[in-house]
């Protein structure tokens, strides 16, 4: 696999994923994504509510 389609595929799911967040309208369900994926993944939990546009003082106000 070339740089070029790693980039595509990338790519790709980046703007599915942004699709998907979108049609997900309360923020409680933006919170429960952000959760699934820190502990699928073990990312920071700043990176993933950047990504899936949740405030990260909401986040925390709900734990």
């Amino acid at each position: 696999m070339t740089s070029k389609q790693i980039y595509a595929d990338l790519n790709l799911e980046n703007v599915m994923l942004k699709d998907v967040i979108k049609k997900i309208v309360r923020p409680v369900q933006k919170k429960e994504l952000v959760s699934y994926w820190i502990a699928r993944h073990g990312l920071s939990l700043r990176k993933y509510c950047k990504a899936f546009g949740v405030s990260l003082s909401y986040f925390k106000t709900l734990k």
